[in-house]
């Protein structure tokens, strides 16, 4: 990554002394910049396609939107090799997500008084939004990006420590809530010099991003996490130079102006001063999600899962001890761990250990009626946890039979019982006496099987025959 030569400023906000020193070095997790979005156009096609095993829930502004208008540029212009597609969303999710799609979903920005609380209310939505469903396993991606202008009201060092504070808290504590999702963080989009909108206050605006950009990357770096550091990517020129000033002593990061040119952006945004609008500038930053998916894949991010639950017999008698049996599947590889069985919302007592694959589960307490048995993959290193459910009917054991014919020595038997149930033919010569298994079946779909019994003994005929059915 191209770098500049950064003063170490500092400030004391609820997360201690912060070094805002320039750009760190590579951290042990992951950061994405501009580079390594040049270094997409030569991956290899079997990275590219892997990057379809993850899906993202990306909470956007302005800048969002042109980066995801560069992922639909991509996308039509090789759409075998550039695979990732953005999607519009709601706060909302669907009740199903597709594989190698980007949700994007505009959240816009708060009805205050020229934006005032503006950061507040971006991370309140993000929040409610990853509440709602956004997150895995509808997708395995949660990022949310802040707008540039959240440093209206945050120019200070108080008010940078404050904000910093607010995003990373939020994303912290929805990390607690949700670990199988992963949240990207992500820097403060950035602007020239020359940007004039509302109380917008340049150059010292553009220095106080800069301080929490910082920051943020000191932070990621130290507690290894996944930053896209789109702040970078817009202050290279297209010769890969760092477009910078100075301001009271610190060298400082500005988007570079020709991105700014052209494009189709809305609002007075192309010339602005602010947004990305260039099409070369959108496709470069749009680069990042292969980036970022193709990174994740190579240091070995744990891989989505799938779990199949199925019953060995559905609908099932009362108190018939029903098999069920998890089937847990990787992209590559055969997932090790633990299924945890439930039986109407009620956990089993221990978790059930996979072996190749499977877990299987017993259990001849269901109730009558519908039952909701289901199996949930708790994840390993390696893999994410996955879950499936299935209905399971449980109903009353019944049966009737009728004799309707004897001829040449048989007699004829029609039999009516519950679908997929098990049933015992018996004979007895004696009503009252010992009786004897003529054989075992399954209820068919219909319900209605036949049976024929040969009445003649060793000895002849015999003299009297009852027959009844029975549960197995």
């Amino acid at each position: 990554m191209t770098t500049g030569t950064f003063r170490i400023v500092a400030f004391l906000g609820a997360f201690g002394l912060l070094p805002l020193a320039g750009r760190p070095a590579e951290p042990q997790g992951i950061s994405i910049g501009y580079s390594n979005c040049l270094a997409v156009a030569s991956y290899p096609q079997s990275l590219m396609n892997s990057v379809t095993n993850f899906n993202w829930y990306f909470a956007l502004a302005s800048v969002g939107t042109l980066m995801l208008e560069g992922v639909t540029n991509l996308h039509a212009s090789d759409p075998s090799f550039y695979e990732l597609q953005a999607l519009e969303c709601t706060s909302n999710p669907p009740d199903s997500t597709l594989p190698g799609m980007i949700y994007g979903n505009d959240r816009g920005h708060s009805t205050g008084t020229d934006y005032e609380g503006d950061w507040q209310y971006e991370v309140a939505y993000f929040q409610s939004a990853v509440g709602n469903g956004w997150s895995y396993p509808r997708v395995n991606l949660a990022m949310n990006i802040l707008s540039f202008i959240d440093i209206w009201y945050n120019n200070s060092s108080n008010g940078v420590a404050e904000l910093l504070d607010g995003y990373i808290g939020s994303m912290t504590n929805l990390e607690a809530a949700y670990p199988q999702t992963l949240f990207v963080y992500v820097t403060m989009p950035i602007t020239t010099t020359n940007y004039d909108f509302e109380v917008d206050v340049e150059p010292e605006d553009e220095y106080w991003r800069c301080v929490f950009n910082n920051a943020l990357r000191a932070w990621c770096t130290a507690n290894n996490r996944v930053l896209f550091d789109i702040a970078d990517v817009e202050a290279h020129d297209s010769n890969g130079n760092l477009c910078t000033f100075m301001y009271d002593g610190l060298l400082c990061e500005q988007l570079w102006s020709g991105d700014n040119q052209g494009g189709d952006a809305c609002c007075g945004e192309v010339g602005d001063g602010a947004h990305p609008t260039n099409f070369g500038a959108e496709e470069l930053i749009a680069k990042g999600f292969y980036a970022l998916a193709a990174a994740l894949v190579q240091r070995g991010q744990p891989q989505q899962t799938t779990t199949i639950l199925s019953s060995s017999a559905n609908p099932s008698p009362v108190g018939q001890a029903v098999v069920f049996t998890a089937a847990v599947a990787g992209t590559t590889g055969t997932p090790s761990g633990a299924v945890q069985f439930s039986t109407n919302g009620v956990a089993a007592a221990t978790a059930v250990t996979l072996t190749n694959g499977t877990a299987m589960f017993t259990t001849g307490g269901l109730r009558r009626g519908t039952n909701t048995v289901a199996a949930t993959f708790t994840g390993t290193g390696q893999f994410l946890g996955s879950t499936s459910s299935l209905a399971q009917v449980v109903m009353p054991w019944s049966g009737t039979l009728r004799l309707v014919g004897l001829s040449n020595g048989l007699s004829t038997l029609t039999c009516s019982g519950v679908p997929g149930f098990g049933y015992v033919v018996q004979r007895s010569t004696n009503y009252l006496g010992s009786w004897v298994t003529l054989g075992t079946t399954n209820a068919p779909a219909s319900g209605s099987f036949r049976w024929q019994d040969n009445v003649n003994g060793p000895g002849g005929d015999l003299p009297q025959a009852f027959y009844r059915l029975q549960q197995p």
